[in-house]
């Protein structure tokens, strides 16, 4: 669909709507989130998403790169509005630098997604985690390392901030990614599939590497503050530690996942890993 006239109002419709999204308004019940930049939108592209609203200004063309996507974003078939670099900027930092900006179709995953048929199923729950890039390193790493899926759980931010999805590098539109305000249910829920619940602690429990990741399990990860509540600790199979040098806190959560699950694909034999 060929562009319109270039829009040079913040207040354009379709403009405010790509600002509240940006924004993390109302974004977890809308059905589409905003994707900003260049390899985003080409990453969504491959994987099959489709657009609502595409907004692009004169610096998308700048590249030949951009050029590329811009003509494949023409032929999308979402419409296609050009506006200027201000207007951009008004979405966001990362959209007016980099010329693009589009409201993206959500997949909507099932819980039976995160259970390949033939695989065991790997599964990170995090509980709690507020902080949305720590949320999307986890993805980003959960879909790198072979983790068949992520549940936000409890207060975890939401996984469609668009800081999460720009720390997700692309992994958002391939990993089933499941939303659950009712934690517990959603430990049920693994537990009734014959998960292991593992839980992930301080101090306490065995080492992640005397932990058998190879069967299908859930490796449960708290928020940067506290980590995870007592009673929930009380609902797993077993505990894990990583063990670190006395004196040091602990460790970001994001980084204990990557270490956590990358143990994992070693006892898996880095199954179709590369």
């Amino acid at each position: 669909m060929g562009a319109s006239a270039v829009i040079t109002s913040r207040r354009n419709p379709a403009v405010k709507r790509a600002r509240a999204l940006a924004r993390g308004k109302d974004v977890a019940a809308s059905p589409v989130m905003c994707v900003e930049g260049v390899r985003l939108l080409e990453e969504a592209l491959a994987e099959g998403v489709r657009f609502d609203t595409i907004l692009t200004s004169p610096r998308l063309d700048a590249a030949e790169r951009g050029s590329a996507l811009h003509e494949r974003l023409a032929g999308s078939g979402a419409p296609l509005l050009s506006a200027t670099d201000a207007v951009l900027e008004s979405i966001s930092d990362a959209a007016g630098s980099r010329g693009v900006a589009g409201l993206a179709y959500k997949k909507t995953w099932k819980c039976d997604d995160i259970f390949p048929t033939g695989r065991a199923p790997l599964v990170v729950v995090a509980w709690g985690v507020q902080d949305p890039g720590n949320l999307g390193t986890i993805i980003r790493t959960a879909d790198a390392s072979g983790a068949t899926g992520v549940i936000a759980a409890s207060g975890a931010a939401c996984p469609y901030n668009t800081k999460c999805i720009r720390a997700t590098a692309g992994s958002i539109f391939r990993l089933p990614i499941i939303e659950a305000d009712n934690g517990p249910e959603a430990i049920q829920m693994l537990e009734s599939r014959g998960v292991a619940l593992i839980g992930t602690a301080l101090a306490g429990g065995e080492r992640h590497v005397d932990v058998d990741l190879t069967q299908p399990a859930a490796v449960i990860v708290g928020g940067e503050g506290g980590g995870l509540p007592q009673d929930v600790l009380g609902l797993c199979d077993r505990t894990m530690r990583i063990p670190i040098r006395p004196g040091v806190e602990s460790l970001n959560v994001a980084s204990a996942v990557a270490i956590i699950l990358y143990e994992a694909a070693r006892q898996r034999n880095f199954e179709e890993l590369l």
